[in-house]
Parts: C-alpha cells; sequence; structure tokens
C-alpha cells in the first residue's frame, strides 16, 4: 500500500490532535486541558434556538453551498462586507483551501518557530516547500520578525503564516512588525488570529485596498467554546476570497454547523451574550495569569507569559546554571505521564530539541487543583 502513497504523504509528519496515544481522550474521567478547548458549554439558548431551526430544515437536501446565512451572520457581527468572508470547519479548512489556492508544488511557505503545526503539513501535502524560522537567539520563543523576513525574500514566499496569540507560546505579533512583514515582502500574509479574544489585538482594520494580500483567520473553537462544533472563516479583499471560494469543497459546512454558528452569533449580540461572553473571557484571561503566577512559584517550572488561553513552559534541568540544585530532571520527559495518572491531560512539544509543556485554561476550580498537583509532585521530588 505505502507505494501507492504520493510523495508529498509518504515521509511527512503528521499533526497529532490527541498528542501522546496513551492520553485516552475518551476517557471522561481526566480533565482536559491539552487541547486549548473552552471549560465552559454552549449556553441553553443558543442550542434551543438551533434545534428549532434544524427541526424547520429539510435535512434530505444538501445544505447552502455558500453559507449565506452564516457568512451575513459573521458580517453583521463584525459590520464587515458578507462578500469578503469565508467560511469552512474550522480554521484549519481555510488554512488548506488558503494554500491550494496560492501555494503550488514546489512554492515555499514561511512562518515563525515553533507554531501551529498545519501551516507546514497542508503545505508538504501539496509539495511545498516548509519554513520555519526560529527565534534570534535559538535559547528563546521571540518571534524573528527580521529573520522571517529576510527568510521570506530569500525563498520567494507565496505565503507568511503569523500566529498571534502564537500557539504554542502565546507570545505576540505587533502591529508594527505585521506592517513591517507586509510592506517587505511579497505574496499573501496570513495573520492567524485564533486567540485574539484573549489578548488585545485586532488586525480587522488592516484589511483594505493597500493590503489585498492580507488574510485574517478566526475561529469559533477558543474564546467562544465551540470546538465540537468545527466553525471556522478567514477574512480578505473581495479579490483574494473570490478565488479561494473556488477552491473550497462545495457543501463543506454541514446544516447544523451553519445553523447552530448563526443562532450563536445572534445570542452574543444581545445583552444577555454579550455579558456572558465578556465575563467568561475575562475569567480566562485572570486564570491565565494565575496559572502563571503559580509556576512561577515552583522553582523548577519556567513559564512563558502568554497571551492565550493556555501556558507554555519548560522544566530547567539539573545542569540549569539558573537553578543548579533542582532535581527536576526527573520530570524533563514524563511530567504528562504523571500529571495524566493524576487524572489532567497536558501538551507535550519540543523546540530547540527541548521538551515543553502546554496547560489549556480549565475552570477555577480545575486551574487550582493542577497547580496543588504540580506543586505536590515537585515536593515528593526533592
Amino acid at each position: 500500500m505505502k507505494n501507492f502513497l504520493s510523495p508529498n504523504v509518504n515521509n511527512f509528519q503528521p499533526y497529532n490532535p490527541k498528542g501522546d496515544p496513551n492520553n485516552h481522550l475518551g476517557d471522561e474521567s481526566l480533565i482536559r486541558m491539552n487541547a486549548n478547548e473552552s471549560p465552559y458549554p454552549v449556553p441553553k439558548a443558543v442550542l434551543d434556538k438551533a434545534f428549532k431551526s434544524i427541526q424547520d430544515t429539510p435535512l434530505n437536501f444538501y445544505p447552502d453551498t455558500d453559507s449565506t446565512e452564516l457568512r451575513r451572520a459573521i458580517g453583521a457581527y463584525l459590520h464587515f462586507p458578507m462578500e469578503q468572508i469565508l467560511v469552512g470547519n474550522g480554521s484549519d479548512e481555510m488554512i488548506d483551501v488558503l494554500i491550494k489556492t496560492f501555494v503550488a508544488a514546489g512554492d515555499a511557505v514561511v512562518s515563525h518557530d515553533p507554531t501551529f503545526s498545519m501551516y507546514r503539513i497542508f503545505t508538504e501535502i501539496i509539495g511545498g516547500k516548509y519554513y520555519g524560522v526560529a527565534s534570534s537567539n535559538g535559547e528563546d520563543f521571540a518571534i524573528n520578525i527580521q529573520g522571517l523576513i529576510d527568510k521570506a525574500k530569500e525563498v520567494r514566499a507565496k505565503a507568511v503564516f503569523l500566529c498571534t496569540p502564537n500557539n504554542p507560546t502565546g507570545l505576540t505579533i505587533s502591529k508594527e512588525e505585521v506592517l513591517q512583514v507586509l510592506e517587505e515582502t511579497q505574496g499573501m500574509v496570513v495573520i492567524d488570529e485564533a486567540y485574539r479574544e484573549f489578548s488585545d489585538q485586532n488586525f480587522l482594520s488592516f484589511i483594505g485596498k493597500s493590503h489585498p494580500n492580507l488574510i485574517l483567520l478566526r475561529t469559533f473553537s477558543k474564546a467562544h467554546g465551540l470546538a465540537g462544533v468545527r466553525g471556522g472563516y478567514l477574512l480578505g479583499s473581495p479579490e483574494a476570497v473570490s478565488y479561494m471560494q473556488q477552491v473550497k469543497p462545495p457543501y463543506n459546512l454541514n446544516v447544523f454547523t451553519q445553523k447552530l454558528l448563526s443562532a450563536y452569533l445572534e445570542y452574543i449580540q444581545t445583552a444577555e451574550g454579550r455579558a456572558l461572553t465578556r465575563k467568561r473571557i475575562r475569567e480566562i484571561r485572570r486564570e491565565r495569569n494565575l496559572l502563571y503566577c503559580g509556576l512561577k512559584r515552583i522553582k523548577e517550572c519556567e513559564p512563558v507569559p502568554g497571551s492565550g488561553n493556555f501556558i507554555s513552559f519548560r522544566i530547567r534541568s539539573p545542569q540549569d546554571k539558573t537553578n543548579p540544585r533542582t532535581d527536576s530532571g526527573v520530570f524533563e520527559e514524563s511530567l504528562d505521564e504523571k500529571l495524566r495518572n493524576k487524572g489532567f491531560l497536558i501538551k507535550k512539544f519540543r523546540y530547540q530539541q527541548t521538551p515543553y509543556y502546554r496547560i489549556s485554561m480549565g475552570t477555577p476550580e480545575e486551574n487550582q487543583r493542577i497547580i496543588q498537583e504540580l506543586q505536590t509532585l515537585f515536593s515528593r521530588s526533592k
């Protein structure tokens, strides 16, 4: 069977959304803090309206291939032309469609490293060449904008991806830096705003005649708590969106997703919906800061001050000159396993050969429990 594979798929590294295959995501007893999901349920008012709408919809027919009702609802919510909006199954599908539209086999795509893996994966699947630009000093997560620009020029990148706040680090890219990339590179510039609501950033005003090559990616999976619905969208110039509309698969968004997201957008523009959404985002941001401070108090942990709905950190090694007395090396490669045994799922990733861990925000009670568990684990390792 392997002989039948496309050469582009034969050797590429796939994205594993479940992380460690031993994480047992189906185990309801485990607290999921590994996928940057929201800990809050969908409001009942949204579900009631969506289910009523679905009951009145003939499901024996295909859904609206253009998702007209949903695009109109997004446009009304953002005060943005619906003709410049494309929707799909999460922002993942939007990344796929964008790359298929503007990147050919042999073309280059550039981003910063580390970042969301799907930029690389979709590029490699179509036979493109992906370049991840590491931080300038190679020792931290600082996004190397000048290095990224230089690489984009060198390889004549057809697309540059900027993730801000960045996954998995939570670090942001300033408006001045985004403008620098737009002004000094050719090709499409894509800003992934999946975690925008947890920061003070908003690049919507950048879309205009002066930047026809700019695309924004957004999702309902994070701050809006609708990861199970799989809804995402992109915003861009009329010309760019029209080309991607031609590449997008027909009927890509099912009736349930279209109806539920439309109901949700209507709800969050009510006084009740606005208040609830703001409260939840405010609480997640507060809990993120509390988790960061809690990790800072554990001398074996070195957290990254991020702006997403998660915190990433590394375990100081026993040879770390900044913390020479620690015995934390025992956890460098196995902290996720030890926490899983205590009932928590967290994400493990690598950067410059160093293992890092990422914890998504849970409820305040869950966040407090995982900090207490970490404190206990490290106190016992001494």
